[in-house]
């Protein structure tokens, strides 16, 4: 994504201030809270953040797993670009972080004036999307075997 976010940043009709501004962020600084809701889209520049969760347990006890780390050219939070849904993940800092943050409703915007960089663009993100769905199947289907191994009920399932 990096190479296209930086085509867009770069282009004179998507101007910082009035599409996008660059924000500074100190190590453990959270910067998206799950179930916030909001449009903007974030490019890191610079620096680390992690992407975690809220997992519910019995009792009401709630631990937050991290899901992933992102390092610079990374976007995050692009779902809100998409869909007005709350956001899904909580993104903390993990070091001292640059991060532009692109205000969707002008992203959107722009696409429409300039279909060429919108159609490339949402195809990277679209692209960027589909590997993370994957490696989260993955994962998930990881914990499934493992939760049935914990509890015996794999060889049941397999009809050994």
């Amino acid at each position: 994504m990096k190479g296209i976010c930086d085509k867009l940043l770069e282009h004179p009709g998507f101007r910082e201030s009035e599409h996008w501004v660059r924000r500074y962020f100190s190590a453990n600084e959270k910067i998206i809270s799950e179930g916030d809701t909001g449009r903007e889209v974030f490019v890191l520049q610079r620096g680390s953040v992690r992407i975690t969760g809220s997992v519910e347990l019995q009792q009401g006890e709630a631990i937050h797993p991290g899901f992933c780390d992102l390092e610079a050219g990374a976007v995050f939070g692009e779902f809100g670009l998409l869909s007005q849904n709350q956001r899904s993940a909580t993104v903390i800092t993990v070091t001292d972080c640059e991060i532009v943050v692109i205000d969707g409703e002008r992203l959107l915007e722009f696409f429409e004036q300039h279909p060429g960089i919108g159609y490339r663009f949402l195809l990277e993100l679209l692209e960027n999307s589909a590997r993370h769905l994957d490696q989260t199947n993955r994962k998930m289907l990881k914990m499934l075997a493992w939760g049935l191994q914990a509890r015996n009920l794999d060889s049941c399932i397999s009809g050994t």
